[in-house]
């Protein structure tokens, strides 16, 4: 990449940094979950908002998640063999990209012992049968996905949580960094001064493997590689980069241009974890879902628009459209997740529900055997379809859709899959 301070060198810097400071806003919380696993023992409502502030969270799987200090302390990982339903250990480095995943229902298997230590520390004694997993981040984001079946699972699936170990050999040894919660991380990277985002990108310097390129292209701009300052950035210098952020921010909260799967106005990505130098596509990702699986664990057709480019109104009906026989294929469970435009949050209705899955056992069957769920801001006029129903937003005035595959096909990674039709109705 060529080291200048263009308008594209501008945008190519905001991209990068989106990620990396939309991960640094996450890793703020509690205390507790710097040194073990923070379970959450129910499915996320849309009143979480601001305890829970990840963007688009699904509501068919428990989370349980904890940040890591590597550079003060390794870490432990424990699965025991979980077999009976679908669990998911991964970790997110600063970047979003996934270099550790194991889970039940794939073919690494879930059953192990692992030992986290930051880039060529030294594993302390006593830990010789545990596998050695080297990250080149202090901070990770250990996540753990179980699935849930419904509330009444929720013992069940608690006690296997509980049986999860993710937690500091040394928690002696951490430190304090700040635990003040912001909110969602896209409603506080849009309020931010363009100062104030790149002291937070800069901040991250001191652990965290950034391309030395754009590292370079921090100190060609005159922001202090140490401080973050802007005193020795210029007016017309900071103009670009303010105008480097416009530019990338339309392009970051647009859908991708990336080629994708696309059908009947559905659209997924098949390299979602591993993103290498693909900037803006990580940083989509990060915006729309952070912490997106990998592909071969979970696929995400998303809904957006009408035929079109007509929007997801809240105010008007809609329907999602399955042929018989024609529910989603998943090789474990799916699930259909609305979410408010723009918040990209849970949207709170009369039912607290948030999605339809295939754990759904009463959805009313035409009479031709298919099925349709109902998207609108009002209870279906025949109760028997109540089941059926999806709220849409009260307070925002779009919405959107994402499914959720976990356990995708052969046929839907090679893109021949065939989604639902999403149609308006009077």
């Amino acid at each position: 990449m060529a080291i200048n301070r263009s308008l594209d060198s501008a945008e190519t810097l905001f991209t990068y940094a989106y990620a990396v400071v939309t991960s640094e806003i996450l890793s703020k919380g509690s205390i507790k979950n710097r040194y073990e696993l923070v379970h959450n023992r129910s499915f996320v409502k849309a009143s979480s908002k601001e305890e829970f502030n990840i963007v688009r969270p699904n509501n068919d799987n428990l989370y349980s998640s904890a940040w890591t200090q590597l550079k003060n302390t390794p870490y432990i990982l424990e699965v025991p063999d979980i077999k009976d339903r679908y669990v998911l250990v991964n970790y997110l480095d600063m970047k979003t990209d996934i270099p550790f995943s194991v889970g039940s229902k794939n073919p690494r298997g879930s059953k192990g012992k692992y030992i986290f230590v930051y880039r060529d520390s030294e594993v302390p004694a006593g830990y010789e049968d545990y596998t050695v997993v080297r990250a080149e981040d202090s901070k990770i984001h250990m996540l753990v996905r179980l699935e849930a079946f419904n509330e009444q699972d929720y013992p069940t699936a608690n006690a296997i949580q509980d049986q999860i170990i993710f937690r500091a050999v040394y928690p002696e040894k951490l430190q304090d960094q700040g635990n003040e919660l912001v909110g969602l991380s896209t409603e506080a990277i849009e309020g931010y001064s363009i100062e104030e985002f790149y002291k937070i990108f800069v901040s991250t310097f001191a652990d965290t493997k950034i391309e030395p390129e754009i590292v370079e292209l921090i100190k060609t701009f005159g922001i202090n590689v140490e401080t973050g300052s802007f005193q020795s950035v210029s007016a017309e210098d900071k103009k670009i980069l303010e105008q480097g952020r416009e530019k990338a921010y339309q392009k970051i909260t647009s859908p991708s241009d990336k080629p994708l799967v696309e059908s009947n106005g559905w659209s997924y990505g098949v390299e979602n974890g591993i993103y290498g130098k693909d900037y803006l596509y990580r940083a989509q990702v990060a915006y729309f879902g952070y912490g997106a699986n990998l592909a071969e664990d979970s696929i995400y057709p998303q809904f957006n628009t009408l035929p079109g480019g007509v929007p997801l109104y809240s105010d008007k009906q809609y329907r999602i459209h399955f042929e018989q026989g024609k529910l989603p294929e998943a090789q474990f469970f799916w699930s259909i997740t609305l979410y408010g435009k723009p918040s990209q949050y849970l949207t709170e209705n009369e039912l607290d529900r948030y999605m339809i899955n295939s754990h759904d056992k009463d959805l009313f069957v035409n009479e031709d055997g298919s099925i349709d769920i109902l998207l609108s801001n009002s209870r279906p006029e025949d109760p028997k379809k109540l089941p059926n129903w999806l709220p849409t937003p009260l307070d925002e005035k779009e919405f959107d859709l994402t499914m959720r595959i976990y356990g995708p096909t052969k046929s839907q990674l090679a893109g021949t899959w065939e989604g639902p039709i999403v149609e308006e109705i009077s």
